[in-house]
């Protein structure tokens, strides 16, 4: 229905949709994937490095006023390795070896989620970690597309 609109509008401005359906095959399925994963890795990156950056102000100059600040726990610890330090270093690494950074946002996530399993299904964490998955799955694609 929205692909039959889509042609009535072109075909009332008279614009040549042959043309833009030809073009539309010469789009590779992997390129989306890849700039999928970049895009959205990208807004990840910079949302997390954002929030422990703002962490890491209020930690240093603001006054401890109260007690409740901090890693409680050595499990809280952990999972902060695992989430957001570990995503944020594997979807820095994952721009330039796609593998590699997408093992290690991948990893963390579920180390993240063995140590709070409270979290398994929040979508702003998993949402935050999943360009790692798609870096992994376009690498493990594009190899297998070169052999």
């Amino acid at each position: 229905m929205l692909l039959l609109i889509v042609l009535i509008t072109l075909e009332f401005f008279d614009f040549n949709y042959f043309k833009i359906i030809g073009i539309m095959k010469r789009i590779e399925p992997l390129k989306i994937l890849l700039w999928t994963a970049r895009i959205w890795g990208a807004i990840s990156l910079v949302f997390l490095l954002f929030m422990v950056g703002a962490h890491l102000v209020d930690a240093l100059f603001v006054s401890k006023e109260s007690l409740d600040e901090g890693f409680n726990s050595t499990t809280e610890m952990i999972s902060f390795l695992f989430f957001p330090i570990s995503s944020m270093l594997g979807l820095g690494i994952a721009f330039k070896w796609h593998r590699i950074g997408g093992l290690i946002t991948t990893i963390g996530i579920i180390g993240f989620h063995f140590f709070r399993p409270d979290l398994l299904f929040n979508p702003m964490i998993d949402g935050l970690a999943f360009p790692g998955l798609l870096f992994l799955l376009y690498s493990f694609l594009n190899n297998s597309k070169a052999n």
